[in-house]
């Protein structure tokens, strides 16, 4: 259940405490799971982490890891996706099945979880992409007004992508 947008301060803020005593990054990664699913909503949260130079993901945390794993890794070279969200730092909204299926080679096990949309936001330190946040839901359960939630919920995952990695 999402809540509404007045309830994002007091969410935030109670996160970025969680954040801040949290013990490890995978504890960050559940707890700003927790948060997205309470202030956007999702089916599936992932994190990637970004290699620059083999312009490549990985997934480095699911929150259905037994259907999504962990360790997974996707090149995005020449892509129009890895431009625009790795290189440039924008957020992506695929709305639907077509969408999700122009983009990511393991569609059928994302639309095999009861997911047609997705939010992808990178998560970027000192003007530099170093891994995405994912959310995945049913279609059309994205819109262009997630998107800056999303941005700050994204902000707590930098320091946990650095020290984990």
């Amino acid at each position: 259940m999402t809540l509404n947008s007045s309830d994002f301060p007091d969410v935030a803020t109670a996160l970025a405490a969680k954040v801040a005593d949290a013990a490890g990054a995978e504890a960050v990664y559940s707890l700003v799971s927790a948060a997205a699913d309470d202030l956007i909503g999702h089916r599936l949260f992932t994190v990637m982490a970004f290699d620059a130079p083999a312009m490549q993901v990985q997934r480095i945390y699911s929150s259905n890891p037994g259907a999504y794993p962990p360790g997974v890794a996707k090149g995005k070279r020449d892509t129009w996706w890895g431009r625009h969200v790795l290189e440039e730092g924008h957020s992506y909204i695929g709305y639907d099945a077509d969408d999700i299926r122009a983009h990511f080679v393991d569609y059928e096990i994302i639309f095999g979880l009861g997911c047609e949309s997705i939010l992808n936001t990178p998560v970027r330190l000192h003007g530099r992409t170093i891994g995405t946040m994912n959310l995945l839901h049913e279609a059309k359960f994205y819109s262009e007004a997630d998107a800056p939630a999303a941005r700050v919920l994204a902000g707590h995952l930098a320091a946990s992508l650095i020290t984990a990695g």
